[in-house]
């Protein structure tokens, strides 16, 4: 999706707001990756299918940021307002500020063009309950803070009490803490690939393979300086988490250093909990495990995206030695141009089952191997039908994908595994 900011009459430095509007894109449009085109926007726009111009105007009294969203041939915008007096205060301040709006903008924009408000509402990101654990830090009550979800973000009011339910359990903890004591976290800003929806600061390994060992060794020097700070100070940890990323990423080796390093180094005397995220089960191995047991780890987290069990097997040349589709045990990955009028590799759409939207998924043992079936509308009116026939005994698969709104399209390829 090519991304526009567009200059005014405010110097408000467009390339600071570019993550606002990746999260935002993600969040509407999962399957999309930013494109940023050099200069203004065409001055005719007609014809564009996918795009987005931003404008941050001032007025007198107010101040607005727009979102003026181009797709499929359609155009929808959603503008956000505030006073212009907060565009005079500190640079961190007007950022803030100017960041909210443009999400919101966006959110508005693109809400009204796929027709589907998400449970989440305008949040990004994977952490729902910062924002009401700060406001009932600040003094607001449990329903004050349900209702600037709901009023302010669009929060669905099931998934805002979920997120002021959690919010309260995170402060009730936090207040627990006594005199002497802190919470430890130690980051691993790495994973096996990045996921769509994520907003956290992380580098997938495969293209920084290199960085990891480094990381890995100034990571422990930081905690022997932290350790010798902490003791200093007659400060204990009560409590730790190992996060990232994806902290089994990590060899069992590395895994191990690091652990020894806390050890060693950190007053873990008192520590009551130490959680080591697991995150991706791709990533789990019985090393790692024993490296953890080993270490005393308390409990690990993972994040099983589906209970459901699937035939496993990998297709590729899809008509396209471009595009791929993965099934296996947890998830099912297809990225496919399907969408008629456009050619490979111009609209690749990327769909995932680990998507909540994904719905009536199926398997169906058959006498030649399985056919797995499921549909997905991705926040979209529109409901694409996928049936995967996977033929183990030959080698061979064929996908095809229909909707109501579009052409069938019908892939085959062939079983690397199974």
């Amino acid at each position: 999706m090519k991304l526009y900011f567009e200059t005014s009459n405010f110097p408000w430095l467009p390339e600071r707001y570019h993550y606002a509007a990746e999260q935002m894109m993600l969040t509407l449009f999962p399957g999309e990756r930013p494109e940023y085109p050099e200069g203004p926007p065409p001055e005719v726009l007609s014809g564009e299918g996918n795009a987005v111009i931003f404008t941050l105007r001032r007025g007198e009294k107010q101040a607005s940021v727009s979102a003026l969203v181009f797709r499929n041939q359609e155009r929808f915008d959603g503008v956000r307002r505030f006073p212009s007096e907060e565009l005079d205060r500190p640079p961190e301040e007007v950022y803030h500020t100017v960041q909210h709006a443009l999400k919101l903008a966006f959110y508005k924009a693109g809400t009204a063009l796929l027709g589907v408000n998400p449970p989440w509402g305008a949040l990004t990101g994977v952490r729902p309950v910062k924002l009401p654990t700060r406001a009932l830090l600040a003094g607001s009550t449990p329903k004050q803070a349900q209702k600037e979800l709901e009023k302010e973000y669009f929060v669905s009011p099931d998934r805002a009490k979920l997120a002021v339910d959690c919010a309260q359990a995170s402060v009730a903890a936090q207040r627990s803490l006594k005199e002497g004591e802190v919470s430890l976290y130690v980051g691993i800003p790495f994973c096996p690939t990045r996921c769509a929806y994520c907003s956290f600061i992380s580098a997938d390994v495969k293209g920084s393979l290199a960085l990891v060992e480094p990381y890995v060794d100034a990571l422990c020097r930081e905690i022997e300086l932290a350790g010798t700070l902490l003791r200093a100070r007659g400060l204990g940890v009560s409590c730790a988490y190992m996060g990232g990323g994806t902290p089994t990423t990590l060899s069992a080796e590395q895994l191990h250093r690091v652990l020894s390093a806390v050890e060693e180094f950190l007053p873990m005397e008192g520590c009551a909990e130490f959680t080591v995220e697991a995150g991706r089960p791709d990533t789990i191995t019985a090393d790692k495990l024993d490296v953890l047991r080993f270490h005393n780890i308390h409990r690990i987290s993972i994040n099983p995206q589906t209970m459901q069990r699937q035939p496993a097997g990998l297709m590729r040349n899809l008509m396209n030695p471009n595009y791929e589709l993965s099934v296996w045990d947890e998830t099912v990955d297809v990225c496919l141009p399907f969408i008629k009028g456009y050619t490979p590799p111009y609209y690749p759409v990327v769909f995932n089952y680990v998507l909540p939207s994904v719905q009536g998924y199926t398997t169906e043992q058959t006498h030649d191997g399985w056919t797995v079936t499921f549909q997905t509308s991705l926040f979209s009116a529109n409901t694409y039908t996928f049936s995967l026939e996977i033929y183990s005994r030959y080698g061979g698969a064929t996908l095809t994908i229909s909707s109501p709104f579009y052409n069938s399209v019908q892939y085959t390829g062939s079983i690397i595994s199974i």
